[in-house]
């Protein structure tokens, strides 16, 4: 269970992501490799209906590789991501107004909702070391 945004209407935008590495072995200078990470993605949301919802993701990478054997530029689309989401419930805490966290929520209750949601990931990563004792 992931916590997806909770949009009024359709949207698409581009991200671009770029990451850079050196390696060089310490015994063999001549053994090194320098790579050059570059990644855009077109990503976008539709709502259908009140209860649904669809994002999609299609990320194209143009990579480089320059090293101790030459130089390589793999390239070309990523794995390309579809997830739908059916809201089973609008109202959070005891609230009765009907409102998003993205859109009216004050920062204080955006805390206390992240509060509940690191101790909810602490037990997760907890459970199968508890499991482990008892076994």
């Amino acid at each position: 269970m992931s916590l997806l945004p909770d949009f009024q209407s359709h949207y698409i935008a581009i991200r671009y992501h770029y990451a850079q590495y050196h390696t060089q072995l310490v015994s063999d200078p001549s053994q090194f490799s320098t790579n050059y990470y570059n990644s855009i993605d077109v990503w976008g949301g539709m709502r259908l209906g009140k209860k649904f919802q669809v994002m999609a993701f299609i990320p194209y990478y143009f990579n480089k590789q320059v090293d101790d054997d030459g130089t390589t530029t793999p390239r070309g689309l990523g794995n390309i991501t579809l997830m739908g989401q059916y809201q089973v419930f609008r109202n959070i805490g005891a609230n009765k107004k009907k409102r998003s966290l993205s859109n009216s929520y004050g920062w204080g209750e955006v805390l206390k909702y992240l509060r509940v949601l690191l101790m909810q990931i602490h037990w997760i990563l907890l459970l199968p070391l508890l499991i482990s004792k008892f076994k």
